[in-house]
């Protein structure tokens, strides 16, 4: 019964030794980086490999760039071509692989679009082209080009821009 008993348990041992190298291999493949994730008050983006755009939670205000104030807790496909997206608050941006910075939500402070007078954007809208970083603030938002410009839009009540 000893035997028995220390056989079963090292069965088990290497099933879960097995199972933990799985695991951890396919952790290793995926390359998560702050460019392919981003998180709001209450929605997150995210992009896969293929570089599919979703986004899940709230849309309350546009943030999740569905059209329609449709909230999704199982995730909705946004866009594709995306390289890199970033949130706050409500709003949404995302850089495709051509360079051209998208936004999308809260846009009561311009932080989106200031040239449009939509409280809301419920669609990904096409801010400018040649971006290679963009950082949502607390009503605002700065996009660095790819001739190393900053560019700043929005509120600007604490002199952030």
């Amino acid at each position: 019964m000893k035997t028995v008993k220390k056989i079963l348990c090292a069965a088990l041992a290497a099933v879960q030794a097995v199972s933990m190298i799985t695991i951890s291999a396919s952790a290793e493949d995926i390359d998560v980086t702050t460019d392919t994730i981003a998180a709001g008050d209450s929605h997150s983006l995210v992009i896969k490999s293929d570089l599919s755009l979703w986004a899940a939670g709230s849309n309350a205000h546009g943030q999740l760039g569905a059209g329609a104030q449709v909230d999704s807790t199982d995730g909705i496909k946004v866009m594709d071509n995306i390289v890199a997206v970033e949130a706050n608050g409500e709003t949404s941006f995302a850089i495709d692989s051509n360079g051209t910075l998208y936004g999308w939500g809260d846009n009561t402070t311009g932080q989106i679009a200031p040239s449009q007078q939509t409280q809301y954007i419920y669609t990904p809208t096409k801010i400018m082209d040649n971006v290679v970083a963009v950082s949502a603030g607390e009503g605002h938002a700065v996009a660095v080009t790819t001739d190393g410009v900053a560019y700043g839009w929005g509120s600007n009540d604490q002199g952030e821009l």
